[in-house]
């Protein structure tokens, strides 16, 4: 890819945006790069392959012309339980009403939606909730068959096609599926910079994509779920980044630990040149008046203080109606944070430590030859896109327009 850096301020933090259907037209994903993207994820839990191709091509059509590349990250489904079809492609639940999950394939309504896995029903107890989409909806078991579950509606919400279906209080299948490893190989041969698969798979599932994949590209493991934490140090070792869910994880874990467990992430992946990637709260509507953008910026904050390389953005710019907005939101808070909420351990660091730029981190060979790397914190050059002169220096970025 060609690279054109030229004059340019370095900024820490990048913004990986996920392409979906309201982001997938080659001039949206123009307009998504423009706006401060720096990696685009390719979500394999939805989509044909050939679409995926299409974003793509796309993609590295913003390379011929543009002042900086882009990476792409390609994230596998995993072992994930997800809904069949509705009728009308989406229903809205309301809390104290009743909704059966059954193996029926046939398309579901407000009263019963399919289930296709019978792995989950195995699973279910009475007394057990279910979450729908990241904990947007959720439900609670009152009964529980082999072939089905019904259950309340605890907090409602829009339910669309094979949405994702977690349990806090259930094991996390581990292995990899048949899907996983042709859409590995598939990714990797279009030419991916990054591919993403669960940490629940641990260093058996890592050493098998690596097999299928050869040395590029480079893989992050997505821990988004407790049962990836019994074997979280050899997916560390197997692994060249983190993709932090921290929200999938909040459905099981308290937010002080994961606080925690942020910044002990963050300190491993800097002093060992891996990227940590966290994900941000999901708000899709952020440019609807009815819909507060201060609840995704206290989020990134958070984010930002317990350290993170990147901010990921899923619904916001996949399935929202303001993609590009939600991108230029978070880029004009990372440069006004950087300015003066950065953690102390990161602004020591920071100044301790010879910077290295984040493409050095995203478009490096399989394996890191330059010196010292190790001990690099990956940071961004970036430009300014108010059109003014470019900036040398952080401390003289303005307020955000």
């Amino acid at each position: 890819m060609q690279q054109h850096w030229g004059r340019s301020r370095r900024r820490r933090t990048g913004i990986m945006a996920t392409l979906g259907t309201s982001s997938s037209h080659p001039d949206v994903i123009a307009e998504l790069h423009d706006a401060g993207t720096d990696i685009f994820r390719l979500d394999f839990g939805h989509g044909s392959p050939r679409a995926h191709g299409e974003r793509y091509r796309a993609i590295r059509d913003l390379d011929t012309g543009a002042s900086r590349p882009a990476a792409i990250l390609a994230d596998l489904q995993g072992a994930s339980f997800r809904l069949g079809l509705v009728i009308g492609g989406f229903v809205n639940l309301h809390a104290g009403e009743s909704l059966r999950l059954d193996l029926d394939a046939a398309p579901g309504n407000r009263r019963r939606i399919p289930l296709p896995q019978p792995e989950f029903f195995a699973q279910m107890r009475p007394g057990d909730e279910i979450f729908i989409d990241g904990g947007g909806v959720r439900l609670l078991v009152m009964s529980a068959g082999f072939d089905h579950v019904e259950t309340i509606v605890l907090a409602g919400g829009y339910v669309s096609d094979a949405r994702r279906v977690t349990m806090p209080s259930c094991d996390w299948p581990g292995a990899l599926t048949e899907k996983d490893r042709i859409d590995a190989v598939y990714a990797a041969a279009l030419g991916v910079d990054w591919l993403a698969l669960p940490a629940v798979c641990g260093a058996v599932g890592f050493a098998e994509i690596r097999s299928l994949v050869g040395a590029r590209p480079r893989l992050m493991a997505r821990l988004d779920n407790s049962s990836a934490l019994a074997t979280i140090n050899e997916t560390l070792a197997m692994a060249d980044g983190i993709l932090f869910a921290r929200h999938d994880l909040a459905m099981s874990q308290p937010w002080a630990e994961l606080c925690r467990m942020q910044k002990k992430l963050f300190m491993h992946c800097s002093a060992t040149g891996k990227m940590l990637v966290a994900a941000t709260q999901a708000l899709t509507e952020c440019g609807d008046a009815t819909h507060d953008p201060s609840a995704i910026l206290e989020d990134a904050a958070a984010a930002l203080h317990c350290g993170a390389h990147v901010l990921t953005l899923c619904s916001s710019s996949a399935a929202g109606a303001f993609p590009v907005e939600n991108v230029a939101m978070i880029e004009r808070f990372i440069r006004a944070a950087e300015c003066g909420i950065c953690p102390e351990h990161v602004h020591c660091a920071m100044q301790a430590q010879e910077e290295t730029r984040l493409e050095d981190v995203l478009h490096a060979a399989p394996k890191f030859a330059l010196p010292g790397i190790a001990e690099r914190l990956p940071c961004m050059a970036m430009k300014k896109r108010s059109g003014d002169l470019y900036i040398q220096h952080d401390s003289q970025v303005p307020a955000p327009r």
